[in-house]
């Protein structure tokens, strides 16, 4: 088992360590996911954590105000 990949962008095998190119979207936070391997076929549980930040800024045009 691999263990290197926690914390990772790129969603890994646990079992083969290779890249999964197709996984739950990624649009919303998910605690347990089970998928299976695309490469080795080994079934595994995986987490996502989405987080986001706003940076609101004043329109140019609207700074007159």
């Amino acid at each position: 088992m691999i263990d290197d990949f926690d914390g990772a962008e790129i969603l890994h095998c646990p079992y083969c360590g290779r890249a999964q190119d197709t996984h739950e979207d990624d649009e919303i936070s998910a605690n347990c996911c089970l998928t299976e391997c695309e490469h080795c076929g080994k079934s595994f549980w995986y987490s996502v954590d989405v987080t986001r930040a706003y940076w609101p800024r004043k329109d140019e045009k609207g700074d007159e105000e």
